[in-house]
């Protein structure tokens, strides 16, 4: 709105000259307008400036959270592995012992197989 009013200051509607006395006061109010509008933006530059820097540091703390959640599960997956390939050992150590002993119990009784075979399960 202020910038439709500049060409009326400096000079009349129909660019007419103004009396030098009112040009002055006119252009000085000119410049003051100016001078408004100018702080004004540098205001909002300063102010978008400030949430750029703001946007990034929440981006980079963002990050920094969501590496450290990464690195946390990676941590869990390692020892889920771990622990799977110790019992896969176990297992098959206690498979090779198992394979060489005869028990006659086990043999002949179809309910101690089935009672062992669901304990190990």
């Amino acid at each position: 709105m202020l910038l439709l009013m500049l060409p009326r200051l400096v000079g009349g509607p129909d660019h007419t000259p103004v009396v030098p006395e009112e040009k002055e006061v006119n252009e000085d109010l000119a410049y003051e307008i100016l001078d408004g509008m100018l702080w004004a933006a540098d205001e909002i530059e300063n102010e978008t400036t400030q949430l750029m820097s703001n946007i990034r540091a929440t981006e980079e703390v963002m990050a920094i959270s969501l590496d450290n959640t990464r690195n946390q599960l990676i941590n869990l997956n390692l020892f889920a592995t771990a622990g799977a390939f110790v019992a896969a050992v176990g297992s098959m150590v206690a498979s090779m012992f198992g394979m060489n002993l005869h028990v006659e119990e086990f043999a002949s009784s179809v309910r101690a197989h089935m009672a062992l075979s669901l304990l190990l399960l």
